[in-house]
């Protein structure tokens, strides 16, 4: 099963929310749990990756300013 991962600004809540307002409107039922699973799935997965990448930049240079705003909107708004 290919893999749909969302494209948004993992940086903006705006464009994150209506991934999760869908996943919290779904029906789950036995039938629909697996796309489902495959979809939180591929959301966890864009914005650890962001996670990742913000992290690997503040550690690697302390000194990166827009890192550093990176990573604090990543932990205070999203």
């Amino acid at each position: 099963m290919p893999h749909n991962y969302p494209s948004f600004d993992a940086l903006d809540w705006n464009t994150i929310q209506p991934h999760f307002d869908a996943l919290l409107a779904a029906e789950l039922t036995a039938a629909t749990a697996r796309d489902w699973l495959q979809t939180w799935s591929d959301l966890v997965s864009v914005l650890d990756e962001t996670s990742a990448q913000i992290y690997r930049e503040i550690t690697e240079n302390t000194a990166d300013a827009a890192a550093d705003a990176r990573f604090k909107t990543l932990v205070t708004q999203i």
